[in-house]
């Protein structure tokens, strides 16, 4: 079953009113995210767009917005595209930003000074293709040297622009945290430069299991959720680049015996 509009549910909070600790954990153990309205102010929100755009002005293609350039850098030199978006999440404007990711992690789980970042990044969800359409996966799948993998924690956000429907905000299947990580996937990549989507082995059933919500939000929203929670990503139908913001943690117990699914 499909969520299309967003009503009121327990695990969407606002900043302003956050109930205590206790019971955001509660909530986000129960659901496996928390939606926290808000959550990171626009000030830094229009820097990191800022740093974005001073990117793209640095290129020598800037065509006077960041939709009409990504755009035209898709038809005329996509490693140039690539080369930008590596260098977003090395911006001081990003890292600025994922400081409230730090935050609201360490409200629902406990995050001690070796928590790790594990990743991060601002995805270029181009408009209108297929290459950011990302299968059910659970992120805790890239991650097979975490040996328990509860302990990531996945944070994403809207850049430039609301999450919608139609730009393809990103799916969960709430609650499908609870099947732990499933070992058992099937890789799928639409073609060459689509993402590699690493499908939990019996999804259909999953699918019929846990209601599909989709996380349509403000910019300034932060939604948080477990690793190990199935999700994906959707269709852009609209004529601009959705920039999500998206940012993996680890809240270790025991030494990570490799990083990722590439290493």
């Amino acid at each position: 079953m499909t969520v299309t509009k967003t009503k009121r549910r327990r695990f969407i909070v606002r900043r302003s009113s956050l109930p205590g600790q206790e019971k955001l954990r509660e909530i986000y153990d129960e659901a496996g995210v928390v939606v926290v309205q808000g959550a990171i102010p626009l000030s830094q929100l229009r820097r990191l767009q800022q740093a974005v755009q001073e990117l793209f002005e640095l290129s020598g293609q800037y065509q006077g917005d960041v939709h009409k350039t990504c755009a035209h850098l898709d038809r005329v030199d996509q490693d140039l595209l690539y080369q930008i978006n590596k260098c977003v999440a090395r911006t001081r404007a990003f890292r600025d930003v994922t400081g409230h990711c730090w935050k609201y992690a360490a409200l629902l789980h406990e995050v001690r000074p070796a928590a790790m970042y594990m990743t991060g990044d601002v995805l270029f969800g181009l408009s209108n293709d297929d290459r950011l359409v990302i299968d059910w996966h659970q992120d805790s799948a890239y991650y097979p040297g975490i040996k328990d993998p509860s302990t990531l924690m996945n944070c994403w956000f809207p850049v430039f622009e609301d999450a919608t429907i139609e730009n393809g905000a990103i799916s969960l299947l709430l609650g499908s945290s609870c099947e732990g990580r499933i070992a058992k996937t099937e890789h799928r990549r639409p073609h060459e430069k689509a993402f590699l989507s690493l499908v939990p082995d019996g999804v259909q059933d999953l699918e019929k299991t846990y209601e599909e919500y989709r996380c349509t939000c403000e910019v300034g929203d932060l939604v948080v959720f477990n690793s190990n929670m199935v999700h994906r990503s959707n269709f852009n139908s609209t004529d601009h680049t959705r920039f999500s913001g998206v940012m993996v943690l680890h809240a270790p117990k025991t030494l990570p015996e490799k990083f990722g699914w590439y290493d």
